[in-house]
């Protein structure tokens, strides 16, 4: 079971997270979306253990397994080592495999008065390891290497051989061995073909282990998922949905456009914008509001000038604009047509 709740985290100056929460139950596959710099990668690494948020908990499970974007091997292997070193080290019976080696070695030193518990020790490891399935944990690791488009390398083959994209593959496989109850995956279609991300998407869907995965991939998000997690970029929020990652663009595109509706309608209308209501049939007519006079402040209109369909109205003839030789003071006197004879 993972569970995070009230996550706050920021990076440098950049405010990632601010009160995220998600839960996945046992067994559950889901899926992180959100644009390119979101806080989907810091997520994971707040869920794998790698960062630690400024407030807010994690309840993470006692064994997980975490892919990232860019996945290195292990201090532990050199350049001499093999796949099968790298491969079965992720299986939880690797350590059980040394211990009966050490045990199979203390067998053969064994004295002739230490031999009995010597051989009481082994037998219990090896009943052990048998029950665990380390007598199958090379078939095992075969079958995930074939899977990720690795089968055509022995594997005995030295890592210092390999590509980048092979190395690639070959840590995705050592977390697939590690039959944790939580796999996190990074974008793990990276550096897989056609037939190997078809092999990722049935494995995900069968394993027993939960999943929280970032892909790009549709096909593997639609195929393995039954949730999705967004992290909103604006809010650092992570918003929940139910489905697969093609019902999630759907739902989410569908808030969006609730959203935008609703920002449109309570935002306020300019005063060039309102329209005066018209019977039918009839165009809009709108008003324009008098011109205040330099003077003093005062109106010099009078009274609204109604503009309509283009054509100044009878009233809006009485006032016009004086010439500028007259003096700015003059510019918008009312004409001595309409007031008399009277001069300022």
């Amino acid at each position: 079971m993972l569970r995070l709740h009230d996550i706050h985290i920021q990076r440098g100056a950049l405010r990632v997270l601010e009160g995220a929460s998600l839960f996945v139950g046992p067994g559950e596959k889901a899926g992180l979306a959100g644009v390119n710099g979101s806080g989907k990668t810091t997520l994971l690494q707040i869920v794998a253990g790698h960062l630690k948020p400024e407030r807010g908990s994690v309840t993470r499970p006692k064994i997980l397994a975490y892919l990232p974007q860019e996945p290195k091997l292990g201090r532990e292997f050199d350049e001499q080592s093999t796949i099968r070193d790298v491969a079965v080290s992720g299986s939880p019976v690797a350590v059980l495999a040394k211990d009966l080696e050490a045990a199979e070695r203390r067998l053969n030193d064994a004295e002739a008065e230490d031999l009995d518990l010597a051989v009481e020790h082994y037998g219990r490891l090896e009943e052990r390891y048998r029950h665990e399935g380390g007598y199958r944990v090379e078939a095992d690791a075969g079958v995930i290497l074939n899977g990720l488009g690795m089968g055509y390398l022995e594997i005995d083959r030295e890592v210092g051989t390999l590509s980048s994209g092979e190395r690639t593959r070959l840590e995705m496989a050592r977390v697939l061995m590690s039959k944790a109850d939580l796999l996190l995956l990074d974008e793990p279609t990276n550096h897989l073909d056609e037939r190997g991300v078809e092999w990722l998407m049935g494995y995900l869907a069968e394993v027993d282990a939960a999943v929280l995965l970032v892909s790009h991939d549709m096909r593997l998000l639609d195929g393995a998922i039954s949730r999705v997690f967004e992290v909103d970029s604006v809010k650092h929020l992570v918003n929940q949905y139910k489905g697969t990652y093609s019902e999630y663009l759907e739902a989410s595109e569908k808030d969006k456009a609730t959203q935008r509706n609703r920002a449109s309608a309570s935002s306020p209308r300019s005063p060039g914008s309102r329209l005066r209501r018209t019977g039918s049939g009839e165009k809009p007519r709108r008003w324009r509001g008098a011109r205040r006079s330099s003077i003093g402040g005062s109106l010099a209109c009078g009274r609204a000038c109604l503009i309509s369909r283009g054509t100044r109205s009878r009233s809006a003839s009485r006032y016009r604009r004086r010439p500028a030789a007259a003096g700015w003071w003059r510019r918008w006197t009312p004409s001595t047509k309409a007031l008399g004879r009277i001069t300022y």
